[in-house]
């Protein structure tokens, strides 16, 4: 440890010069000199590639789940009904309607019907041969529809929320952990009166 102010003086000079080496190529510096052996690009790139599939997975079920089903309940809300004829009722229900003088056929209940399955209660509401309403795009014809109620299951895609929020959080707090020391080496002694 120097003990007089021109052997502190000398300390303080060398460290600055190193210092602003480093800042000027960083890979020239010893694992020593930057107080670990992992080097902080390489967290920064660790934390990137950890968040992304949560990032990537949430934001699609996000999309398809709630964001696009939502989109169409609310463009079907001009859509005119029709009489329609339900062919075959449960789970796997069809109906054909009327369109022009074109008989077209469907099995979509509402937009959360992202299989093309509606739900026990849903097909118990139908039999065979009843004739009901159903509600047509009159943009796209062969898309009907034969509930425009909003279903709660268009929510489900909310699930999706955590999982970005995750993904985020995670980039957030070692990202910015590994930028700080990339721009601010922790083990350099930082010159005072620079």
């Amino acid at each position: 440890m120097p003990t007089s102010d021109e052997e502190q003086e000398a300390v303080r000079e060398a460290t600055r010069q190193r210092f602003e080496e480093i800042l000027e190529n960083p890979e020239g510096a010893s694992s020593e000199e930057l107080g670990k052996n992992t080097s902080p690009l390489f967290t920064l790139g660790c934390s990137i590639v950890f968040a992304i599939p949560f990032v990537f997975a949430g934001t699609i079920m996000l999309l398809l789940f709630t964001v696009s089903p939502v989109a169409q309940w609310l463009e079907a809300d001009s859509w005119p009904a029709e009489d329609c004829t339900i062919v075959h009722s449960g789970s796997r229900m069809e109906y054909t309607y009327l369109w022009e003088g074109e008989t077209l056929t469907s099995n979509q209940y509402d937009f959360a019907t992202f299989f093309r399955f509606t739900s026990e209660r849903d097909s118990q509401r139908y039999t065979d041969g009843q004739i009901t309403r159903c509600f047509v795009n009159p943009s796209d014809p062969g898309v009907s529809i034969l509930s425009k109620s909003f279903n709660l299951e268009y929510l489900s895609g909310l699930v999706g929320v955590p999982l970005i929020l995750v993904g985020l959080l995670f980039a957030y707090v070692f990202g910015k952990d590994a930028t700080r020391e990339m721009i601010y080496p922790s083990s350099l002694e930082r010159p005072t009166d620079i």
